[in-house]
């Protein structure tokens, strides 16, 4: 059944806290749910594509649900993760003293990884909050803990705003070209990489003018 809540603000109308509930910050926002009102998906493409994905992950779940074998069990909380149901600081707790395999060890720690970058970002409440976020993801970045999966753009755009309030130049041209190749040729990204692209200009040319008058100044 499909079911659409306005959030209106109007303390009369039922459900204003609904949005918090099921924890999201933003609207639109979409969700799977069961006939209890639980969240089991939260939908993030809106694409036809996307929905089916979803559907087969709920597929999978529904599949997995009935085994009782760890295997099962640690292919059931991927997916739960990948619904976007589980947490994933909550899918390491469950399955610690569980056997792993290679990738799905990997996929845990990106998974943790992503978790961790989308909860400093979340913690961000002003532009100085969001700079000093911006400071730990480029640590992050020096130590080579680099996201590759839902956090890409989130962490190299933190980056790039860091930079461009230092006006650090190179910095900004490493998330760019991060970003860039995250985009694609999505062309849905097109005013954002041209915009970008000005911004770096700018930068430089911002950084090259001082030496220029420096060198008159010093009568060359």
């Amino acid at each position: 059944m499909l079911f659409l809540h306005v959030t209106s603000q109007v303390t009369t109308d039922p459900h204003q806290g609904l949005l918090r509930e099921k924890g999201f910050g933003g609207f639109p926002s979409l969700a799977f749910m069961d006939a209890d009102g639980n969240v089991v998906a939260k939908q993030g493409d809106r694409s036809v594509a996307g929905f089916q994905t979803t559907l087969n992950r709920l597929a999978k779940v529904k599949e997995l649900s009935g085994k009782t074998d760890d295997g099962s069990f640690v292919e059931l909380t991927f997916a739960k993760v990948d619904l976007g149901s589980l947490k994933a600081s909550e899918a390491k707790t469950q399955l610690t003293g569980k056997t792993l395999s290679k990738d799905q060890s990997a996929k845990l720690e990106s998974l943790m990884l992503d978790e961790e970058i989308m909860t400093l970002r979340s913690s961000a409440k002003s532009r100085e909050d969001m700079d000093a976020v911006g400071a730990k993801l480029v640590e992050m970045k020096k130590a080579g803990r680099i996201p590759t999966g839902s956090t890409v753009a989130t962490f190299w755009q933190t980056i790039a705003s860091h930079a461009e309030s230092k006006k650090d130049a190179p910095l900004f041209e490493e998330a760019f070209t991060a970003l860039k190749k995250s985009w694609g040729t999505d062309e849905r990204y097109k005013r954002a990489i041209d915009s970008m692209e000005t911004r770096l200009k700018a930068m430089k040319d911002g950084k090259s003018q001082p030496e220029k008058q420096n060198k008159r100044l010093d009568g060359g």
